[in-house]
């Protein structure tokens, strides 16, 4: 099939004209906001280079009239063997014998006669640097949210040396360190933005970009452009603690873990994806083995020095791009010039103090509990499971698998919702799980919580539904006390919000109300429900109004009352589970 794909394809005039309506439906449901945006950001981004002016898609009047002709030259100058290769990964029985396949099918394939003597050098259009940031104030009356956007473009770096592993190392641990500080930010009164993180990512063959991306409110994208470009500035001057390189370094290094620990798990489409950069880039393909060595002999010796360096790659002279997104024009380009110009004078003059850490605590759990005992037994042949009842009624269900060599899933419910409560606490409930989250479910503000599992590969979360409510968490094999341990601080917190978490939550939320109401996709669903289940109260889209009727305390109250029964849970257990370890943890911590 690829054979006939690449080497035979007709591209006849009849042929085009079919596609012409299905290329142009794409080219149509790609002109939302989201799709209007991109296009403005590439060019914005691409200024000066030809990308700028070639977007994937093309123009609308290309796709209706670009003759078949001009389709079949551009097929037969590059479609050509000389300029391909074939990646097959998956689970082969004999490999000599998928070789001889792709011999078979492509070795003996030639270029195509038309075109034979054209010059094949593959072009590379270079993307031109700048020393001055540019500035673009987008507008759109369906944007979904009011954000800011720095971007400075690089060249391209590939890892192909043990000094390019480094370097791509302490680039990550960068990022790392920075987003866990732009949290802690997201998370102060009055905080500038509502979320906030850096990225690295490929814009183009020759060209990569460092980026800082934060979601505000309303009115506020100057403020926080201000904050992000004030937060790199704080790391070139002052640099990271040691406290804070070493939860980036224990993040890294429980990522290297998994990875190496599930290296004969990884998805086939994974090894494809290396296999194909490697071709395209000429980047390196170790092993897994040796390239999960390296990486942890080399973050074992990165310094705090190092991972601060990489933070000059996101200064203003770097070929920064500065873009505002907002439903109402309000930011301007010259505000934006004076955050630059104020922020870049604070940085001169050494003006920007260095950074306040929190206090921490040394645990996940103040005090251990007494363990608990287990009740009662049962046994399910059929599905290879077992199930415990503890003493204080918990069901516990456990099934041992080795899909995953370095994987636990654990999911609690219980029957019992919001669809219970009276119809004028319904808003109120229904906010109680996302305040919890937001000012912290588990005990810990989430500020704290992310330090305290700093290294350790646990994802917890909680759902309030209309019928049931459950907990979740996924960790690796060595993590399951630390899962087990947020289980435990799930049923024993009793969440109370402080009036300045209220103030943040609600406003996070009303903003995300009104954005919602921008996008004409919602509001045709809002029709929807409404002609299909009337005006029942659970089929209601949330509104500013829905919203002002909640009340903060009683939402977390009910929250904290969700799960503090775990005689009404089960709790099933799915993995790597070594019994011999888990059944103590579980005693230890399921029975509150």
């Amino acid at each position: 099939m690829w054979s006939s794909h690449i080497f035979q394809i007709r591209a006849s005039d009849e042929d085009l004209e079919k596609e012409r309506g299905a290329v142009l439906e794409e080219w149509r449901l790609a002109n939302n906001f989201r799709g209007r945006e991109n296009k403005a950001n590439w060019k914005f981004l691409m200024e000066g280079s030809k990308y700028a002016d070639r977007l994937p898609i093309g123009e609308e009047e290309v796709i209706k009239s670009v003759p078949g002709q001009r389709v079949r030259d551009f097929f037969h100058t590059w479609y050509r063997p000389e300029n391909m290769a074939v990646v097959a990964v998956g689970d082969f029985s004999d490999l000599e014998d998928v070789v001889k396949l792709i011999n078979l099918r492509f070795a003996a394939k030639q270029g195509h006669d038309q075109g034979t003597n054209r010059p094949l050098t593959i072009p590379r259009f270079p993307v031109p640097s700048h020393n001055e940031p540019r500035f673009l104030c987008y507008q759109d009356p369906e944007a979904s949210v009011s954000m800011v956007t720095i971007t400075c473009k690089a060249p391209r770096t590939i890892a192909r040396t043990v000094q390019d592993y480094r370097e791509e190392l302490a680039r990550w641990m960068l990022l790392l360190a920075l987003d866990s500080r732009l949290f802690r930010v997201s998370k102060q009164p009055d905080a500038p933005f509502f979320s906030g993180v850096s990225n690295t990512e490929v814009l183009a063959i020759s060209t990569m970009c460092n980026s800082l991306e934060a979601d505000c409110c309303e009115g506020g994208t100057l403020q926080a452009l201000e904050q992000l470009l004030t937060e790199v500035a704080r790391i070139r001057l002052h640099g990271f603690s040691e406290r804070e390189i070493a939860v980036a370094r224990a993040e890294t290094m429980a990522s290297l873990k998994t990875t190496y620990l599930q290296r004969d798990q990884i998805p086939s489409t994974e090894w494809r994806g290396n296999y194909v950069e490697h071709f395209l880039t000429g980047s390196a393909m170790p092993s897994i083995e040796y390239s999960s060595q390296l990486r942890k002999t080399l973050l074992e010796d990165i310094t705090a020095e190092e991972v601060q360096k990489v933070a000059e790659h996101f200064n203003t002279t770097c070929s920064c791009t500065i873009k505002t997104t907002e439903p109402h024009a309000i930011a301007n380009v010259e505000a934006l010039k004076a955050v630059v110009a104020k922020v870049a004078e604070m940085e001169r003059q050494g003006d920007i103090a260095t950074w306040e850490e929190e206090n921490i605590p040394d645990v996940l759990v103040k005090e251990l509990p007494t363990p608990g005992v287990i009740t009662g037994t049962n046994e399910f042949p059929e599905f290879d499971a077992k199930e415990i009842i503890l003493s204080n009624g918990m069901r516990v269900c456990y099934k041992c698998t080795d899909f995953n060599d370095d994987e636990i899933l654990i999911r609690g419910f219980a029957y019992g919702g919001i669809s219970e409560v009276d119809e004028k606490d319904h808003y109120t409930c229904k906010m109680g799980r996302p305040i919890a989250r937001e000012i912290g479910e588990y005990g810990h503000k989430p500020t704290v919580l992310a330090e305290l599992m700093a290294g350790k590969y646990v994802f917890g979360s909680t759902t309030l539904g209309y019928y049931s409510r459950t907990f979740e968490a996924d960790c690796a094999k060595a993590d399951l006390e630390a899962a087990l341990q947020l289980g435990h601080q799930l049923f024993v917190t009793e969440v109370d919000p402080t009036e300045a978490e209220v103030k943040l939550v609600m406003q996070i939320y009303l903003e995300s109300i009104k954005a919602l109401q921008r996008d004409p996709q919602t509001r045709f669903d809002d029709r929807k429900r409404a002609v299909n289940f009337g005006d029942a109260i659970f089929y209601r889209g949330w509104t500013p109004e829905g919203l002002s009727e909640v009340d903060p305390k009683k939402a977390c109250q009910y929250f904290s009352e969700c799960y503090k029964d775990p005689s009404t849970f089960t709790v099933m257990l799915v993995g790597a589970i070594d019994t011999e370890v888990a059944l103590p943890l579980i005693l230890q911590y399921l029975v509150i």
